[in-house]
């Protein structure tokens, strides 16, 4: 007759070792981690996008208003002007509009290019920063490994 050892963890045998922390637990606390800082990355981005938010509505109101007139002043001399070449170069004004349309193509081009170039001004600095940080420290990390 063999005897039996009673279950591990009952009465008459040695009590259980702590838990050792696995693969979930680490998994799970890393996750927490990673979601809080997410968490606090938003809650900056909103906290930024609140300062500026009545600043940029103005604004785009001021610059929506000025660009609307800028346009209507605009047509009213591009018109005046079709009409001037084409009395001075007695050209009919289908030329002049072509040649003036083509001159607007060109400048169009070149202002694109322009702007294409010249876009380095960054909103939200305090989150770029911060992101930045963070990056240099997880490179730091793993380097340390």
């Amino acid at each position: 007759m063999s005897e039996e050892s009673p279950p591990y963890g009952s009465a008459g045998s040695s009590p259980l070792p702590p838990p050792r922390p696995g693969l979930g637990d680490l998994t799970s606390s890393t996750f927490a981690a990673l979601l809080k800082h997410l968490l606090l990355r938003v809650k900056l981005f909103q906290l930024e996008a609140q300062e500026i938010r009545g600043e940029l509505l103005l604004k785009l109101f001021v610059l929506l208003t000025a660009f609307l007139f800028f346009a209507l002043a605009y047509v009213t001399m591009l018109a005046g002007a079709i009409a001037m070449l084409s009395i001075h170069f007695q050209w009919t004004w289908h030329k002049v509009l072509l040649c003036t349309g083509g001159a607007h193509l060109l400048i169009a081009f070149f202002l694109i290019m322009l702007a294409k170039k010249g876009l380095s001004h960054a909103a939200f600095r305090d989150s770029l920063k911060e992101i930045e940080k963070d990056r240099q420290w997880l490179e730091n990390k793993q380097h340390h490994r």
